[in-house]
C-alpha cells in the first residue's frame, strides 16, 4: 500500500518505533512508579497523544536491552 515510503511498516508500527527510540530506562523503582517522571512513559518523551499504554513500550525497550547488551541503549 505504500505506507511509510514503502518501508513495510503500518503507520501505527512506525509511530511506536519512533516513540521507542526516545525512551530510557528509569534510574530507580520510585522513578518507574511515578508516571510523571517515568522515562519509559511516552508522554514524558514528547509524545502526549500516545494512546497504547506503557506495557508495549516497556516490553519492547527491555527486549531490545536484553538482545543488544553492548549497545548504547540506556
Amino acid at each position: 500500500m505504500g505506507w511509510d515510503g514503502s518501508t513495510g511498516q503500518h503507520p501505527d508500527e512506525r509511530f511506536m518505533s519512533l516513540v521507542a527510540d526516545h525512551l530510557k530506562s528509569p534510574a530507580s523503582l520510585g522513578e518507574y512508579i511515578d508516571s510523571r517522571r517515568n522515562p519509559l512513559n511516552p508522554r514524558n518523551a514528547g509524545y502526549p497523544f500516545y494512546v497504547y499504554g506503557l506495557l508495549p513500550q516497556t516490553l519492547t525497550h527491555y527486549t531490545a536491552v536484553m538482545l543488544t547488551p553492548n549497545s548504547a541503549l540506556p
